[in-house]
């Protein structure tokens, strides 16, 4: 049965759909290739990855709030090798200033044991959707992020992030997290990495999880 949150953020997806399009002063398109998918310190899949986003942002005094820009997002993940870790994640932000709140729906379509199929519109916390409350603040070169899903199999993890831009080419981040995330559950030192911005859209990173003493290299290309 579709949870309370679900329904209320889907509604107000709908509602911006249909009564804001008009009002969107942006969108932005990109599709990124990865050669393998890390999320938080954690392989998702393997093998190449392709990535496409779209990003709509409201004219500014258009939004939920007039004094603040809202976004709609929709990304999604899907493996060149297998559907298994297929992945589609709608957004609703919501910023004032450096702070923003963002609300994410993670739709995994074959989240079922055995490769079954879920549907798009049960929101049961055992089927393909996981919901994510977060915010975030930016400080000078700095950016901190707090979620916690409230609904989902990892309903009530939490993740914490530091990233920290060192130029226009190098950043770093800091991330700990709990549940699914953490060997053992508890709170822990997941994802610390370096990423580097190349030319042409070309891009790397080195993530180590010294929780699961693991490390990945990755190599992406946008467009």
């Amino acid at each position: 049965m579709m949870n309370f949150i679900s329904k209320k953020f889907f509604g107000v997806m709908v509602a911006l759909v249909i009564f804001a399009v008009p009002a969107f002063a942006d969108t932005t398109v990109v599709v990124d290739a990865v050669s393998k998918y890390v999320w938080r310190g954690t392989a998702v899949g393997n093998g190449i990855a392709v990535q496409p986003s779209v990003y709509c942002t409201l004219n500014t005094g258009s939004g939920l709030l007039a004094e603040g820009r809202t976004t709609i997002g929709l990304w999604g993940n899907y493996s060149v090798a297998n559907g298994t870790n297929d992945e589609i994640n709608i957004t609703l932000t919501q910023s004032v200033g450096p702070a923003a709140i963002t609300v994410t729906d993670y739709y995994f379509p074959l989240a079922a044991a055995g490769g079954e199929g879920n549907s798009f519109f049960e929101f049961a916390d055992d089927g393909g959707h996981a919901v994510e409350v977060g915010a975030s603040v930016d400080v000078a070169n700095a950016s901190l992020f707090l979620g916690r899903f409230v609904s989902g199999t990892t309903k009530e993890d939490t993740y914490a992030e530091l990233n920290y831009t060192l130029s226009d080419d190098f950043s770093l981040v800091l991330g700990v997290g709990d549940g699914a995330l953490a060997a053992e559950g508890d709170f822990a030192l997941v994802n610390a990495g370096v990423a580097v911005t190349g030319d042409s859209g070309y891009g790397a990173s080195f993530t180590v999880n010294p929780d699961a003493e693991t490390a990945f290299f990755v190599v992406s290309k946008s467009w």
